[in-house]
């Protein structure tokens, strides 16, 4: 439930903070408002959330390589 609070959370926010981007920076090009909206928005959308999956990837790379080399693992219980 918190992962889905938080993700509704980082949508709104990289709409807002999109729009706001937008708005300053369409005054100065010929890109439409809503282009240049989309655009940023879906850019602060995919690219932490794409750092964040790929350090997620290399952790769980390493943990499997780790186990795959010989490594004992003790349990806790």
């Amino acid at each position: 439930m918190l992962e889905h609070v938080i993700l509704a959370g980082a949508f709104f926010l990289a709409l807002a903070g999109g729009g706001v981007a937008a708005y300053l920076l369409s005054g100065g090009t010929d890109v439409p408002f809503r282009l240049m909206w989309a655009l940023i928005s879906l850019a602060a959308l995919i690219i932490p959330g794409s750092l964040v999956f790929g350090r997620d990837l290399l952790k769980r790379r390493g943990h499997s390589s780790g186990s795959r080399s010989g490594e004992s693992q003790i349990d806790g219980g």
